[in-house]
């Protein structure tokens, strides 16, 4: 009887939101799966139709045009495959496979600090570039450190953070959705230029979507070492830096980790200026590695988190 109990509860929590997330989570940790290719090709196609500066109104009309073009297929592929799918658990644990990035965040970290400790920075820009969507030709060593280390923490928010808060709130169609408005905020990035315009619907959409997981990740960022002088900081470049929650993750980091971020970067050939973020010690490639190991307990504190909710929940 007591087995059968057991039995019974653990497939009731292997087939739970919490037992699913877990299981997409873990097969993302062994496998690398990237949206950055997804991101090129619609970034592409846009630049096909906005290939010079254009007036407000046609970027803005292009741009709902062009997010209908490839919105309204995708959910009807994903309807379809809703309807042909045999089991629900399996179309979760796929549209979350889909979502979640981990492994390939793993080696981006590993690959640009070996780059780096070599001395070859013309591989570490060439690494570092699908993740910072940038100009990186001109960076130092100490550039692509600080680089990589603002990126890490922005990428795990895009990649794990959003989708999974996503999924465990709202389910899988909220999840797909709020990856595909990611992908989509990566190829129209309205920090080029040439996107200002064009990608503000989508920024904006990334924003609403980002809010709530930034927020959980924050707090879940306070059980880490250092977390008084993080907080600090986080909040100090709240107000100084253009995206609020940006700022506020980029500053724990940089106060995590005892380092200054921010600072000026380049975009299409347009240097943009942000204030400098944090404490006095420029970055080096060991606190790439430590930005990675961050966020990777983050993770773990998060789905630790999850599965004794869900625990709980089905006693």
């Amino acid at each position: 009887m007591t087995t059968h109990i057991n039995t019974a509860f653990l497939s009731d929590l292997l087939t739970s939101r919490g037992g699913i997330l877990l299981t997409a989570s873990f097969f993302v940790f062994l496998f690398p799966v990237s949206g950055n290719i997804l991101a090129r090709i619609f970034n592409i196609l846009a630049c096909r139709i906005i290939y010079q500066r254009v007036s407000f109104f046609y970027a803005v009309l292009s741009s709902v045009l062009l997010n209908a073009i490839i919105i309204i297929p995708t959910g009807l592929l994903l309807w379809s495959y809703h309807n042909l799918c045999p089991w629900e658990v399996m179309y979760d644990l796929t549209i979350l496979i889909f979502c979640l990035e981990y492994a390939g965040f793993r080696s981006y970290a590993r690959r640009v600090n070996a780059a780096l400790k070599q001395n070859n920075l013309s591989l570490a820009r060439q690494i570092l570039h699908p993740y910072v969507l940038r100009e990186v030709s001109s960076l130092s060593a100490m550039g692509i450190a600080k680089a990589a280390t603002e990126s890490i923490p922005l990428n795990f928010i895009s990649g794990w953070f959003i989708p999974a808060f996503w999924y465990m709130t709202a389910g899988p169609e909220a999840a797909f959705s709020a990856t595909f408005i990611t992908i989509l905020n990566k190829a129209f990035n309205p920090k080029q230029p040439l996107f200002c315009d064009f990608g503000r619907l989508n920024s904006l959409l990334y924003r609403a979507f980002s809010l709530f997981p930034v927020c959980l990740l924050f707090f879940i960022l306070q059980f880490g070492t250092r977390a008084g002088i993080a907080t600090g900081c986080a909040f100090s470049s709240m107000r100084s830096h253009p995206y609020c929650l940006t700022g506020m993750i980029i500053g724990y980091m940089a106060g995590a980790l005892n380092v200054t971020l921010g600072g000026p970067r380049i975009y299409e050939g347009t240097k943009i200026r942000y204030n400098r973020i944090g404490l006095k010690t420029e970055p080096a490639p060991v606190h790439i590695i430590l930005a990675f190991k961050r966020m990777r307990n983050a993770v773990f504190i998060t789905l630790l988190f999850i599965i004794i909710g869900q625990i709980a929940w089905l006693l």
